[in-house]
């Protein structure tokens, strides 16, 4: 009996070992994720007009949302902290909000704001939101989102903008430039996004036409161009992204700078998820 005993003991003291391994290393991903190409998700799909307007579809004011929600097998605390990003960003909340926000409450609270502009008025014209998160890339443990609102309430044009985020699906992280790029190369980074800004402009508008779209001054050491942080990443390079009005007049339009990965590596922090994924591809 005492011999039972002893070995009942053992085996539950092996179970709770393993299970607190198991719990310990909860954040690290599967060997079939971290060289699948995207990880699996379903789309949330939004688009509610405004039923006052019904009557003259042209004239009916939207809000419409797209995002993912990934179904892969990662971590719940990682799969929490992303969605947070998402949530945060369609509710425009300024504190993080850890919950999916109430999109039809949103898009009433357009609606009515809408409504109280225009009524004194017999004609309105029809306001959109649209504001769409997605999945664009993956390397390795390394994620990139991009969040897009395109918005258009009234004025002599709609504005948009998108921003990325790149995620580390092993922990949730939030990732930023410099923890791919070693800071010691800023200089050269920018070296090599403008030698790409000034040739993919002068293709476009030749004999120098370009530079009077430009804001002299976001190209000073400190101006936006350079501090710029607002890339995507993947297996071919980067791709960083300038919207409109951050470095030129909105007549030039966002501007995609695309810098190969043969060119980036040499930047690289050698401990970053981004460098060792690189190896691994080769």
């Amino acid at each position: 009996m005492l011999r039972l005993t002893n070995l009942y003991i053992l085996v539950i003291s092996l179970a709770v070992l393993i299970a607190c391994q198991t719990d310990k290393g909860s954040h690290h991903i599967s060997n079939e994720l971290l060289v699948a190409e995207t990880v699996l998700y379903e789309v949330e799909n939004y688009d509610i007009a405004n039923e006052s307007q019904e009557d003259d579809p042209a004239l009916q004011s939207h809000y419409k949302v797209s995002y993912p929600k990934i179904t892969d097998q990662i971590s719940e605390e990682t799969l929490n902290q992303i969605n947070s990003h998402i949530y945060t960003f369609i509710s425009d909340s300024e504190k993080q909000i850890s919950e999916a926000p109430d999109v039809e409450q949103l898009a009433h609270k357009l609606f009515k704001e809408h409504a109280e502009v225009y009524e004194d008025r017999e004609w309105a014209p029809a306001w959109l939101v649209n504001k769409t998160v997605s999945i664009e890339s993956k390397v390795g443990v390394l994620i990139t989102l991009s969040f897009n609102e395109a918005v258009y309430t009234g004025g002599a044009h709609p504005n948009s903008y998108t921003i990325y985020k790149i995620f580390d699906l092993s922990t949730g992280n939030e990732v930023k430039l410099y923890d791919i790029i070693d800071q010691t190369n800023k200089d050269q980074l920018n070296q090599l996004r403008l030698d790409e800004f000034i040739k993919q402009k002068s293709e476009l508008l030749p004999d120098g036409d370009w530079k009077s779209y430009v804001f002299e001054e976001q190209f000073e050491p400190k101006g936006a161009f350079n501090e710029n942080e607002n890339l995507k990443i993947s297996a071919d390079g980067f791709e960083f992204y300038y919207n409109s009005y951050e470095i030129a007049a909105y007549a030039f339009g966002p501007t995609q700078l695309v810098i190969p990965a043969s060119k980036i590596k040499p930047l690289l922090r050698k401990d970053s998820p981004y460098y060792n994924s690189l190896n691994n591809l080769k």
